[in-house]
């Protein structure tokens, strides 16, 4: 099968869940498919990356996104149907590059990994296989939730606008995957035809590391903050829960790894005691001198990479509903949950404190990912759908 696979990262390096779950889908699929990847980057830079990728792409075409907050999107936002994340991605050039594509090659199908690149695809009869790693104008309405009141007002606007696209979009596709149980019972309630692709690990990356040495008691967060999801947690994270934590253990550590932190959370974490580590080669060298995983997340949507990852490398974890959901997963058994800043410091010290508990958190979280979050089997439920889908399209 030929397909012409749309994504809004390059999906290398892995360092945001989108990037880590389109490249492991392409390597997956690319057994037994031909895949064009069509792709937006943010930098000329990000060409040295290709190597890794066409390892699994027969052909790779690259389109340089505008910077997000330009005058031109702000007005496009502003004074247009689309929505702010819409307008990111409006460009009639890329839209030309694919018409030209699937005029010249002979395809059978078309994914798309997010509904903020439905517009870029011109008329075709090709069927559409649309990939909702979130529900996003879910995600964007709990963070105006929580934003200050003049921007409150303009993300309420903003969300009403990606509400109707998105659910517009729902229509449009063939087929929809979702990562989480939860968005896909969502969308089930205003189409069928919804299918659940959950996000998963790689297995013998994350195997079960073992420990490295450590003086004290260390506490981990792990994030790229260029997503609202966690610029959130960490600032809950560094001004409400680590501050008690430190009263109640006063030896303990907390290691902030993540890119792209406002200047402002920098300064934060540094201030409070915490480390940060912007640039990690190799996140199982973390984990190996981690005690535990902290994610107090408060926007869901979707399923949490690092929380995935965690499990898999024997790290036990303490988070929020928000944090696990989408995830099989239940409290006290294979992860510890609390929904208030007291529950979920009350989670760490227990953790801390009772090594039975670490054990047994570690190893059912392991068993659990063993069974049914490896990237093989997902593969093959995601090959499932596109042959459903070019079958009855």
């Amino acid at each position: 099968m030929r397909v012409l696979f749309l994504s809004p990262l390059l999906p290398y390096p892995l360092f945001s869940g989108g990037q880590i779950r389109a490249f492991n889908l392409i390597k997956e699929l690319s057994q037994s498919h031909q895949i064009t990847l069509f792709s937006f980057i943010r930098s000329e830079e990000e060409r040295r990356y290709l190597p890794q990728l066409q390892k699994f792409c027969s052909k790779i075409v690259l389109r340089k996104r505008r910077k997000a907050w330009t005058p031109f999107n702000v007005l496009l936002t502003g004074f247009s149907y689309y929505p702010f994340l819409m307008s990111l991605y409006w460009d009639p050039v890329f839209t030309k590059m694919i018409n030209e594509e699937l005029i010249d090659g002979k395809y059978d199908l078309i994914h798309v990994e997010t509904f903020y690149l439905m517009h870029t695809l011109p008329s075709t009869t090709l069927p559409i296989v649309l990939s909702e790693q979130n529900i996003e104008y879910l995600v964007f309405k709990r963070f105006a939730e929580r934003a200050n009141l003049i921007f409150k007002l303009f993300l309420y606007f903003d969300v009403a606008k990606l509400k109707i696209w998105e659910k517009f979009f729902w229509q449009k596709a063939k087929k929809i995957v979702t990562a989480s149980t939860l968005d896909k019972q969502i969308i089930e309630k205003k189409r069928a035809q919804v299918s659940l692709v959950p996000n998963g690990v790689d297995l013998e990356y994350f195997r079960d590391l073992g420990k490295k040495p450590h003086n004290f008691p260390t506490i981990l967060f792990v994030g790229n903050f260029k997503w609202l999801q966690n610029r959130d947690a960490g600032n809950f994270l560094i001004t409400e829960i680590w501050p008690n934590i430190r009263k109640e253990i006063p030896g303990a550590k907390l290691l902030v790894v993540g890119r792209d932190a406002p200047q402002k959370l920098k300064e934060a974490i540094v201030e409070s005691g915490a480390v940060l580590r912007e640039d990690v080669a190799e996140i199982t060298e973390v984990y190996q001198e981690t005690d535990l995983l902290l994610a107090p997340i408060r926007i869901g949507g979707g399923t949490k990479f690092k929380i995935l990852e965690s499990m898999a490398a024997g790290i036990p974890v303490v988070t929020t509903k928000e944090g696990i959901e989408g995830l099989e997963v239940k409290d006290g058994q294979e992860v510890l949950v609390g929904e208030t800043e007291e529950e979920l410091i009350r989670g760490v010290i227990k953790i801390l404190e009772n090594k039975k508990l670490r054990v047994n958190l570690a190893y059912n979280a392991r068993k659990k990912i063993l069974a049914e979050y490896n990237w093989q089997k997902i593969g093959k439920e995601l090959e499932r759908v596109w042959q459903e889908a070019v079958k009855n399209g």
